[in-house]
C-alpha cells in the first residue's frame, strides 16, 4: 500500500508530512514521558520484524497479493505511541533506502499505514478488551489487525481521490474488498507472531532467537509473491497506474544490490540493513529522549 510520489498532487505532499511530522512528534513526546516505554532492543525486535515481514508478499484472489502491515502487533507489543513510531521508521527507511513508496509521498505513507493503522487497532483492541466480560489478546489483536488494514485503504482512498487520482466510489470499491482480504492475512500473521512473541519471551538467548527467526523471514521474502498488490491493483483496473513514478528510486532500488542476482542474498543483506539501520536510530532517539527529559526534570 505504498504510495508512489507520482500518485499525489498539489499541497497533498506537504500537508501529509506536516501532519505525519507533527504525529510523530508527539508520540515521541509521550513515549519519552512514560514510564512504561519499551526497552530499546524490544522496540528494536518489533520494529524490525514489521520491516522484515512487510517484505513478504502472500498471493490473495484475483491475481493480486499483500503484505503485512504489522500495527496492530506493534500496539500489542510495545503500546500506541511507540508502535506509530516504530510504523513510522520502518516507513522511512523503505521509502529512503530502499525506494519503497515515494520520497515526496512519505507523509501519505506514515499517515496511512503508520497513523491510521496503528490508532484505528488501538481504539478497537481497547473497546474489545474493555467489555463486561473483556476479550482476549488474541482475538482483539486479530480483529484490530484486520479493521487496521481496512481503514488504512480506506485512508489511502481518500488521499489518491483528492489528488484526483479517480472517483472516490471507484476507489472504495476497489480497495476496500481487496484490503478486506488482506486483512484477514494480517489478522491470522499477527496472532500467530503475539504466540511467537510470548514463547519467545520464556526463552534464554532471546537476542539469538530472534535473530534466528528474523533471518528465515528473510530468506522466506525471497520467495515473496511478484503479483501487484492491492494497490497496484487497484490502480491497474481504474488506469491510473501510469501515475505510480517517483524522483528518487532509493539507495538500495527494491530490495536488490546492483550485480547480486540471488533473490536469498539480496532479501538477507537487505534485511540486515533495514534491522542495522532500525537498531542505531532507536537507540540514539532513545538515550537523546532520556537526555532531554532528564534535563527537564
Amino acid at each position: 500500500m505504498h504510495i508512489p510520489d507520482g500518485m499525489l498532487h498539489g499541497a497533498i505532499c506537504p500537508i501529509t508530512l506536516a501532519l505525519g511530522t507533527g504525529a510523530i512528534a508527539a508520540s515521541a513526546y509521550a513515549v519519552a514521558r512514560s514510564e512504561n516505554r519499551p526497552s530499546v532492543m524490544k522496540f528494536t525486535a518489533v520494529t524490525s520484524a514489521i520491516f522484515v515481514l512487510q517484505m513478504l508478499n502472500f498471493p490473495i484472489s484475483q491475481g493480486t497479493s499483500g503484505h503485512f502491515l504489522g500495527a496492530a502487533f506493534a500496539t500489542w507489543a510495545i503500546g500506541t505511541a511507540p508502535a506509530i513510531l516504530a510504523m513510522s521508521l520502518v516507513i522511512a527507511i523503505q521509502s529512503v533506502i530502499f525506494g519503497d513508496g515515494g520520497l515526496g509521498a512519505l507523509g501519505a505513507n506514515i499517515l496511512v499505514m503508520g497513523i491510521a493503522g496503528v490508532l484505528s487497532s488501538s481504539l478497537v483492541m481497547n473497546l474489545m478488551k474493555s467489555t463486561k466480560n473483556g476479550t482476549s489478546d488474541y482475538i482483539a489483536t486479530g480483529i484490530g489487525a484486520l479493521i487496521s488494514t481496512v481503514i488504512a485503504a480506506f485512508s489511502c482512498s481518500l488521499i489518491l481521490w483528492v489528488s484526483g487520482n479517480a472517483e472516490l466510489k471507484q476507489l472504495m470499491t476497489a480497495m476496500m474488498g481487496i484490503h478486506f482480504k488482506i486483512g484477514i492475512g494480517e489478522a491470522v500473521i499477527s496472532v500467530l507472531l503475539m504466540i511467537l512473541t510470548l514463547s519467545t519471551e520464556k526463552m534464554k538467548k532471546k537476542t539469538g532467537i530472534t535473530a534466528a527467526m528474523l533471518s528465515g523471514a528473510a530468506v522466506l521474502a525471497s520467495f515473496a509473491s511478484e503479483l501487484p498488490d492491492g494497490l497496484e491493483y487497484s490502480a491497474e483496473k481504474l488506469g491510473f497506474i501510469k501515475n505510480a513514478s517517483s524522483f528518487f528510486n532509493g539507495i538500495i532500488p527494491d530490495y536488490a544490490l546492483p550485480g547480486i542476482s540471488i533473490p536469498v542474498a539480496n532479501c538477507l543483506i537487505s534485511a540486515s540493513t533495514g534491522i542495522l539501520l532500525i537498531f542505531i536510530c532507536s537507540w540514539l532517539s532513545g538515550k537523546a529522549g532520556e537526555k532531554l527529559f532528564k534535563q527537564k526534570a
